[in-house]
């Protein structure tokens, strides 16, 4: 329930999970279909990018996956 009350707080939309779950799946972590809701297996996704990424394992999102997702999009703009 904390994990999913942070989440929460973030005051992500329903717009900026899609933005996240299109993200997660470019990186090949199958998120499932991309229409802002986070069922298990977007939860999944987040779990494995936490995990690639050294971070705790949650599936929820807080400010440093938000961050480290949404990041690496805006860097790849660049190339």
């Amino acid at each position: 329930a904390a994990l999913e009350a942070a989440e929460g707080a973030l005051g992500l939309g329903k717009e900026a999970r899609r933005v996240i779950e299109t993200r997660l799946d470019a990186l090949g972590l199958k998120p499932g279909k991309v229409d802002g809701v986070f069922d298990e297996r977007t939860r999944r996704a987040i779990r494995r990018f936490q995990e690639a990424r050294q971070m705790e394992p949650t599936g929820y999102l807080d400010q440093s996956t938000t961050v480290a997702l949404l990041a690496g999009a805006v860097l790849r703009l660049g190339e």
